[in-house]
């Protein structure tokens, strides 16, 4: 509504961008959004030729987003970009620029490009890539962190998706009240092998989160209730699905 940068912050799989996305998905027609998603060898020419691709000419130096809209720009993994030799990441020393002065050069023509209408919208991970960014850059945004939920939440949020998928597709109410188990056991077996199967230097990529949780699930509502009329075969379901993640 004011406009004003925001960086969501949180580890892997705490949904900062699903959230990011949805509210993308439910802009209004006057406004418009792009999502870049940076990676280790982006550069600053790189991050540049991504955010003209939205934009046009308006008059003289001046640039912005086609029609007489509002761009929103979405930059996902924000700090991954690499330092150079000074320890400036330069795709976030340009935004910095645009942030600070409203304007970037333009790289052939070396004149100044004005950017208006638009706005920057961020997440990033501080476990990976370089696990800050300038603080130059980050006072421009309204920072908030994303936890990973308790069990509680994550209860409540795997029943519902799992009820609701059964009531729309039918199966019998004997096999709704597996939903509370089923749940219930996929998150203890999650906490367990987060506990057991810690990361070390040569298994780095033990990383468990709710993306874990979330596969089981997203295999298990592919079923469909004519293969399922009673809750073993729907138990063999699940621990198929435990073991196929």
């Amino acid at each position: 509504k004011n406009r004003y940068p925001v960086m969501l912050v949180g580890s892997a799989g705490t949904g900062k961008t699903m959230v990011i996305q949805d509210k993308l998905r439910n802009l209004g027609e006057d406004t418009i959004s792009a999502t870049i998603s940076l990676n280790h060898s982006t550069d600053a020419a790189q991050f540049q030729a991504a955010l003209e691709q939205s934009i046009e000419k308006k008059a003289g130096r001046v640039f912005g987003p086609p029609e007489n809209k509002r761009l929103i720009y979405f930059i996902d993994d924000m700090n991954m970009p690499s330092r150079d030799k000074y320890g400036t990441q330069s795709p976030l020393a340009l935004l910095r620029q645009h942030l600070d002065y409203g304007m970037w050069f333009d790289r052939h023509k070396m004149t100044v490009k004005e950017i208006h209408s638009v706005q920057y919208l961020a997440c990033m991970n501080p476990t990976a890539g370089s696990f800050t960014v300038n603080p130059r850059l980050q006072r421009h945004f309204a920072t908030f962190a994303c936890l990973m939920p308790n069990k509680d939440a994550c209860q409540t949020i795997f029943s519902s998706i799992l009820s609701a998928f059964m009531i729309g597709v039918g199966f019998d109410a004997s096999m709704q009240k597996l939903v509370d188990k089923i749940v219930g056991a996929s998150i203890d077996l999650h906490r367990q092998v987060t506990q057991q199967f810690l990361p070390t230097a040569t298994k780095f990529h033990y990383q468990f989160n709710l993306r874990e949780l979330a596969n089981v699930f997203q295999g298990i509502c592919l079923s469909k209730p004519v293969h399922f009329k009673t809750p073993l075969p729907f138990v063999r379901l699940w621990l198929h699905e435990c073991n196929r993640v």
